[in-house]
């Protein structure tokens, strides 16, 4: 009654307002642990057989007792507790009873006294599951092996070992796995010790670690290949040399290779960049099939989800492409992070903003050609698009539920968040922003930060107290900035930019556009002599002002976003855009792609009509620049499922030919050229991107047969000799497949289904499923969802199939009505982490109908799930904006492609 007294009392002074039972998951307190206890070293032993139904461990934890105490509040998820104590410093040990909250993760350490201040050691004996649902501890079954992984982010640890699961608390770990002889077991720190024990396993100890958080310890136990590769030299940054590592399950060591010759490139620019030695011992690279991410930056220990590390030869140019911004980001990791990490999650930007903005850092140092600079921009306007709902979050929200904890790992914290640092980067200078970073870094070496520490760090180098200011305006208030700018070149008064700012809502959104930002912020524009120039400053936090060039002639054109890099989108009047588009060769890549993504949204906020958009879409198409280009894609996309009645869809796909009609005639089309290679990778996927876009989107019939057919001849169709590799390079294969099926039917989904059963590798295996979720054809449709429901199907399977297919809005009908049929079946199928989310797979409707069959199935059973509602809430304002574009908009699409 003692424990279960202080444990109430615990929940209520940590604001905790639920009671102790029956928590509804998605309002479970995220509240912190007291700072009176301080943990200060963890020795963890583990005994772990993968294909068993627990593991057991013993943990001791030294910690720092700062008041005399008789309960630790700590963290614990259904770990069986058999025996509990206290060491106290003079060896004495003190009895202790353990009791879980298991449904908020929080435990109670209860001494049989009163525990005077000073250092302790507490010691747990449990057991644990072996999960299946990729979180914890889990299993990740590969044909008849089993494998054990770890994935501890955000708040899992605390299923693993008991323990303060806060990004604050670093330590030091021991760590030691007793397992099977014929497995391997992998750690963060390197293998210190491996020795037979009396019962038949082997124990494996590890090295002690730096100084790390909970979320960032690691396991894996199983068959692994390991590739010894050539450690990372000594370089003038690090004085000794780092072992490099790959580990794949059983046989699947020769794929690694492409990921360990790239390693050490990409290593050394960012240890060059931050001029600090990569804080930790040895860097492996551990390949899972079954992972809940695409990777996870596990300090010394990186895991990959398999199929993005382990690449066949040849590997297509978008899996290597992928494997370079994944790796890229995670290895940025081990300083943004790891070696310095957020104090508390909603900081927890700090870690994935600057990893996506060094990612593409990294890649643009490495290889120039194939990641240019301006990949930064595009990455930002994608953000845009989430950000764009009254429902998006700040970058830096207060987090104050397990919920809330879930969500900050999103768009927002990844891509809104780098968008913001290009900004400020560009604003401050590469110069000054570097070492305004490094000097952020060198503050906290091993240890936490907050924002206000960096943003004092940003200021203080670049001498601009209002910088603190500008960028607390796009990290703590969600939306875009939209920016109306017009030339006022009146005679005989100053040249200057009347500005109007507010939030961009597009069509329909219920938001509050009465937002404003200080916006760091470039105006460019051409002087009457063919020249350009640029006048750098802060944009006003208000909703109108007046900006003096300095210049006392009229300028030919004006374009608000110099150098792209601003986080804003913007909109000229009419002049203003005839100006800008006729000079539009003056403008840099970056900014055409920054235009791109205004245009797009003013149409989507009503501000430009179809006559207008078509212009523009026009001139970005015939662009010889392919990054430009593309932009139009998803504006073509939009209007063909999103606006136009299904009839006229053929004369948007015309309008998209003809926009790129110049790119397609770079490239052969007959099917004998589908298998050759192209040396260059940045026309391999040019030839990749165009070809899938016309095909599949853009009603390209020559090219749709043409691929057709060598989809068919590739996978052995109606063929005695089996799959002929030849007829598709690895590039087209998606593609190829796709179009097949469109062409073939339902015959040629059976034949991708068998072919699913007969073991090709991961990326093969992933093109048919691609193939096979891609189809709207009803039949094809149904067949798929009845494979979804076998029994015998994997769930990786399952979930890339879900994935797929509904993101088509052409499914979006039946698909709505598939799950609400089969919606406990699914929640049976599908991994718990999933089931949050599921309202998300019908986030394509575009009927108002149908959000409200959405909202009454879906409301009464997220309200349960942790971040569900949230998520909720946000498809049903995507389905109103949806309706809401149609509608407006469709009456000037039908004046632009009707008969």
């Amino acid at each position: 009654m003692g424990v279960k007294r202080h444990l109430f009392q615990y929940l209520i002074a940590t604001i905790a307002v639920l009671m102790i039972t029956g928590v509804a998951a998605a309002q479970q307190s995220a509240s912190r642990l007291p700072d009176f206890v301080v943990p200060l070293h963890y020795q963890l032993d583990f005994t772990i057989i993968p294909d068993a139904e627990t593991f057991t461990g013993t943990a001791l934890i030294d910690v720092r007792l700062e008041k005399p105490v008789k309960t630790i509040a700590l963290h614990g998820r259904g770990l069986s507790v058999s025996e509990a104590s206290i060491v106290m410093a003079d060896g004495k040990v003190v009895p202790a009873s353990y009791l879980e909250d298991t449904d908020q993760g929080k435990a109670l350490l209860e001494a049989a006294t009163v525990l005077d201040p000073g250092v302790i050691t507490l010691r747990f004996d449990y057991s644990g599951e072996i999960a299946t649902s990729l979180v914890g501890l889990y299993r990740s079954q590969d044909g008849s092996r089993s494998y054990a992984y770890t994935q501890m982010q955000p708040i899992r640890a605390r299923r693993v070992f008991p323990g303060f699961d806060e990004p604050r608390f670093k330590t030091p770990f021991d760590i030691s796995i007793e397992h099977k002889s014929e497995h391997i077991a992998v750690s963060n720190g390197p293998e210190k010790s491996s020795a037979a024990t009396n019962d038949g396993l082997v124990r494996t100890r590890f090295a002690t670690t730096k100084p790390l958080p909970t979320y960032l310890v690691a396991m894996a136990v199983g068959e692994f290949d390991v590739v010894e590769w050539e450690p990372l030299p000594p370089t003038e940054i690090r004085n000794r040399a780092i072992p490099l590592r790959g580990i794949a399950p059983k046989g699947e060591g020769g794929k690694l290779r492409y990921a360990l010759e790239n390693t050490r490139a990409m290593f050394e620019i960012l240890e060059n960049w931050f001029e600090i030695p990569y804080p930790y011992a040895k860097l492996d690279l551990v390949a899972a099939h079954s992972l809940n991410a695409w990777g996870m930056e596990n300090a010394g220990a990186i895991f990959y989800r398999a199929d993005r590390l382990l690449l066949p030869d040849p590997p297509s140019v978008f899996a290597t492409r992928d494997y370079a911004s994944l790796h890229a980001h995670e290895l940025a990791h081990s300083w943004f992070g790891n070696f310095v990490t957020p104090i508390w999650w909603d900081e927890i930007w700090l870690n994935e903003s600057f990893a996506t903005w060094m990612a593409d850092k990294t890649l643009t140092l490495w290889q120039p050609s194939q990641y240019p600079s301006h990949n930064a921009v595009k990455s930002a306007g994608w953000a845009m698009w989430n950000d764009r709902l009254a429902g998006a979050r700040a970058v830096r929200r207060p987090v104050l539920t397990d919920g809330d904890i879930a969500h900050a790992f999103d768009s927002t914290s990844y891509t809104k968040g780098g968008g913001v640092l290009t900004m400020i980067e560009g604003f401050m200078g590469k110069a000054s922003f570097r070492q305004a970073i490094q000097k952020h870094l060198l503050a906290h070496p091993h240890g936490v930060a907050s924002t206000e520490e960096l943003l004092e760090a940003l200021s203080s180098v670049a001498g601009q107290p209002d910088l603190i200011r500008a960028t607390r305006s796009f990290l703590d208030q969600p939306g875009v900035p939209f920016v109306e700018a017009t030339l006022d070149c009146t005679p005989g008064q100053p040249v200057n930019v009347e500005i109007k700012q507010s939030r961009f809502l597009p069509l329909g959104s219920t938001g509050d556009a009465d937002k404003q930002w200080l916006i760091p912020v470039c105006l460019a524009y051409g002087k009457p002599d063919g020249s350009r120039a640029e006048q750098c400053q802060l944009l006003p936090q208000t909703k109108a002002a007046s900006i003096l060039l300095n210049t006392d002639q009229c300028p030919a054109w004006l374009l608000p976003n110099g150098g792209g890099a601003a986080y804003m989108v913007y909109d000229l009047d009419g002049s203003g855009w005839d100006f800008l588009t006729a000079n539009f060769d003056r403008l840099t890549i970056a900014e055409q792609i920054s235009t791109a993504t205004s245009i797009n949204a003013a149409f989507l906020a009503g501000r430009i009509d179809t006559a207008r958009l078509l212009q523009l879409v026009e001139l970005l198409g015939k662009s010889p620049e392919w990054d430009v280009s593309r932009t139009i894609m998803q504006m073509l996309r939009t209007l063909k499922f999103g606006v136009v009645p299904e009839k006229y869809r053929s004369n948007v796909e015309k309008a998209a030919r003809s926009a790129l009609a110049a790119h397609r005639a770079q490239f052969d089309l007959e099917p004998e050229s589908f298998g050759i290679n192209i040396e260059d990778p940045v026309r391999a996927k040019q030839r990749a991107d165009l070809f899938w876009f016309l095909a599949l989107d853009a009603g390209d019939v020559e090219l749709h047969k043409n691929l057709a057919e060598a989809g068919r001849k590739y996978t052995g169709y109606d063929s005695f000799r089996g799959m002929d590799y030849d007829q598709l390079h690895p590039d087209l294969v998606w593609v190829g497949l796709i179009a097949a099926l469109e062409e073939t039917g339902p015959k040629f989904a059976e034949h991708l289904i068998e072919l699913l059963a007969k073991g090709f590798d991961r990326p093969l295996h992933n093109s048919f499923l691609g193939a096979l979720g891609n189809s709207t054809d009803p039949v094809i449709v149904g067949r798929v969802r009845e494979h979804m429901l076998d029994p015998d199907t994997p769930t990786e399977d399952v979930l890339a199939l879900f994935r797929r297919q509904t993101r088509r809005s052409d499914n979006a009908q039946s698909t709505l009505k598939w799950i609400t049929e089969h919606y406990d079946q699914l929640l049976d199928i599908l991994p718990a982490s999933q089931h949050p989310w599921l309202a998300w797979r019908v986030a394509r409707s575009c009927d108002l109908e149908a959000r409200d069959r959405i909202k009454s199935f879906f409301e009464p059973r997220v309200a349960k799930l942790a971040g569900a509602p949230r998520a909720l809430k946000n498809v049903l304002e995507n389905v109103s904006l949806c309706v809401a574009l149609k509608e407006a908009q469709r009456p000037g699409v039908i004046a632009a492609f009707g008969e």
